[in-house]
């Protein structure tokens, strides 16, 4: 998929070269968030194993770039969700991350609709995703694509409200 030229961005299928760049984006976008160590556990491992897990076959991963530079500026993995039969249909969208200058600019929209445009294609009914608590942004993002808070499981926000971390996208013959 390629963006409209009027954005300031493209996103393609990952390449070789662009991995080590892309895992330092990930841990660096995520650092800040280690509070959520069960949420993000299965990114870290996911990142010592990038290349295999996103090698098209089981996964698949996409990059956004800048269209001037042509530099890494985010990007988000999709694949199967973990430990169920491939019957089941679900998908997960997977270390999804954009760099902060390029917030609000419509990347994280076009991202998302890549991994849904792909997830389609691939046969999947439907596509899960987690973020942290205090992801705010991201999660008001997944809402806007109709993705559903998985309410029983919530985790408890600092400053005691309950915010949910878990998403799912039910119907996605209707996104």
């Amino acid at each position: 998929m390629q963006a409209p030229e009027n954005l300031d961005f493209y996103i393609e299928t990952i390449k070789p070269d662009d991995v080590p760049a892309m895992i330092d984006m990930i841990r660096d976008t995520l650092d800040p968030f280690e509070e959520a160590g069960s949420v993000l556990a299965a990114t870290y491992r996911r990142l010592n194993n990038f290349e295999q897990v996103y090698d098209g076959k089981h996964g698949i991963y996409f990059v956004v770039k800048d269209r001037s530079n042509h530099k890494l500026v985010g990007g988000a993995g999709f694949g199967p969700f973990a430990g169920l039969p491939p019957a089941e249909k679900i998908g997960e969208i997977r270390e999804l991350v954009i760099s902060p200058v390029y917030r609000g600019k419509g990347a994280g929209k076009a991202i998302i609709g890549q991994c849904v445009t792909h997830a389609k294609k691939a046969g999947y009914s439907r596509i899960y995703l987690e973020t942290t608590p205090k992801m705010e942004h991201a999660q008001n993002l997944f809402r806007r694509f109709k993705f559903k808070p998985v309410t029983h499981k919530l985790e408890q926000h600092e400053e005691g409200e309950t915010v949910p971390c878990y998403f799912m996208l039910e119907a996605l013959d209707e996104a």
